[in-house]
């Protein structure tokens, strides 16, 4: 398949920006990129596609996800508002994530892969939790991304908040899933061994999740520090911060994600950079549960990998990267730190994250590169050149309409329609089961 008559925002390194070009897409792979001229005389045969104009780049990656959270949307919690993170927790998420059952599962993750992909969003790392629904959740989340056609990780949030038995099962669910995975070896699937956060697992479970990743070669997918009171339960409890803890029980590594990171001991990001892993950063989030603003001045400057996530908030990256620029420059009073750190995040925090994980060339267009395209009804009123792409991305692109979604060569979404899911079947389900879940809460 040739696309061509597109204006190509490559993302490749270069800034590069394409006027009238194409692309060569050959078994879900980028094959050739350049003018449409040429392509179209080098492959005068291939099936052509019209851009008709519209701007051409790659598909987003959200490094933190929460699916299930579309259950929370609109619910009220009893009682007086939280006051802070913990009561969060108490009260909304953790009777949330109890009340799930088996059925919930597919239309939960479903509603919002589809609310992606209509944002431009063609990967998601998620992180799941359902303690009455453990078995068999990994492959109803997966299941609801191969019907949704998107790229997905997955994990399972092993606690003991819940007992041991359940921090057992969800130990359980993770090897499973994570097994299959490997047998399976599809660019389009991956997992990671989850866990919810040091605070709320006990040593004994904290070194088996550890050694189960160890074992089958993968990292950790945890929250970490994402309130101060992490970091003193690590303190009080273990006479060291969360961070060392995670490092003495051997989570750490270039393939964990710690999710948040915001409140930090002495020379944790130091720790952090040194080990490889990655945090992800989720700015709606953080400013909705009201606990503070990352430092992601002192994380740079130790050289940790950093990507963006909204954790559950929307699955809309554009959202995510505007709110991460306006909270640093907001938080610093310095207009010049938030939106280089932010575009930085989004494009190569979250491309190098994706590639380890799927164990494909990711979020470029360039050769040999997985074909997920974005087509988007985008007319700048403004040059759009390699000097001017991050000020169209914050100001422009994010607020245009996306026409059409490619991802592993396959249109999942073309002028605007998701053709092959029932979606006003699918809010209905999502509504009944909605309610019956919030009756059980």
């Amino acid at each position: 398949m040739l696309i061509t008559n597109a204006t190509i925002l490559t993302f490749d390194g270069t800034g590069r920006v394409i006027p009238d070009g194409a692309v060569l897409v050959e078994g879900g792979m980028i094959r050739a990129v350049g003018t449409a001229a040429a392509l179209a005389k080098r492959h005068p045969k291939e099936k052509r596609v019209d851009a008709e104009g519209r701007v051409m780049m790659p598909g987003l990656i959200n490094a933190h996800m929460h699916l299930y959270s579309t259950f929370a949307r609109g619910m009220a919690i009893p009682g007086k508002p939280p006051a802070n993170f913990d009561e969060i927790l108490q009260r909304l998420w953790w009777k949330l994530d109890k009340a799930l059952r088996p059925g919930d599962l597919r239309p939960s993750a479903l509603v919002p892969l589809l609310a992606g992909i209509r944002a431009g969003t063609t990967t998601v790392i998620d992180h799941h939790a359902s303690p009455h629904a453990i078995a068999g959740s990994l492959d109803e989340l997966a299941g609801a991304a191969q019907e949704a056609g998107v790229r997905f990780a997955t994990c399972y949030e092993v606690s003991d908040r819940d007992g041991g038995k359940i921090a057992k099962a969800g130990i359980a669910e993770n090897v499973r899933f994570l097994q299959r995975v490997q047998r399976e070896a599809s660019s389009m699937l991956a997992g990671l061994f989850g866990m919810h956060a040091q605070f709320t697992v006990g040593d004994r479970t904290l070194r088996e999740g550890a050694e189960a990743a160890q074992a089958l070669g993968t990292g950790v997918h945890i929250h970490c520090c994402e309130a101060f009171t992490d970091l003193a339960d690590a303190r009080t409890r273990h006479g060291v911060s969360a961070v060392e803890r995670l490092a003495q029980a051997g989570v750490l590594g270039p393939r964990t994600i710690l999710a948040h990171a915001i409140h930090l001991g002495d020379g944790d990001a130091r720790r952090i950079a040194e080990s490889g892993s990655v945090v992800s950063h989720q700015p709606r989030s953080n400013m909705n549960n009201s606990v503070g603003a990352i430092d992601l001045a002192a994380l740079q400057s130790e050289g940790v990998h950093l990507a963006l996530g909204t954790d559950g908030m929307s699955n809309s990256m554009w959202d995510e990267v505007r709110a991460c620029h306006l909270l640093h420059s907001h938080h610093r009073q310095d207009p010049r730190v938030g939106m280089g750190a932010a575009f930085h995040l989004l494009f190569e925090g979250n491309r190098t994250l994706a590639e380890r994980l799927f164990g494909v060339k990711l979020g470029r267009i360039a050769v040999d590169h997985a074909a997920d395209l974005l087509l988007i009804d985008y007319d700048p009123p403004t040059p759009l050149t390699a000097d001017t792409v991050m000020g169209h991305v914050f100001f422009g692109l994010g607020d245009a309409a996306v026409d059409s979604v490619m991802i592993n060569g396959r249109w999942v979404m073309r002028r605007g329609r998701i053709g092959h899911v029932d979606e006003a079947a699918l809010a209905a389900e999502a509504r009944a089961r909605a309610r019956r879940l919030w009756s059980r809460l």
